[in-house]
């Protein structure tokens, strides 16, 4: 299971440009908890600003 704060790094890394392999890559865990992830609803635009000023992306 990925927490909240995982889940909004993963549609921020995928907006960023990121593939589903490299986002998996990037935090450790399976490709397809990544698919299943993005299949989802997005983020509402308020939870990436909170995520994106809290957050350092650099890796």
């Amino acid at each position: 299971m990925v927490g909240k704060e995982e889940c909004m790094e993963i549609w921020a890394l995928k907006r960023q440009g990121c593939s589903n392999r490299a986002i998996a890559r990037k935090l450790g865990i399976h490709r397809k908890t990544v698919k299943k992830y993005l299949g989802r609803i997005a983020p509402t635009s308020r939870e990436f600003f909170q995520l994106e000023t809290t957050t350092d992306f650099r890796m």
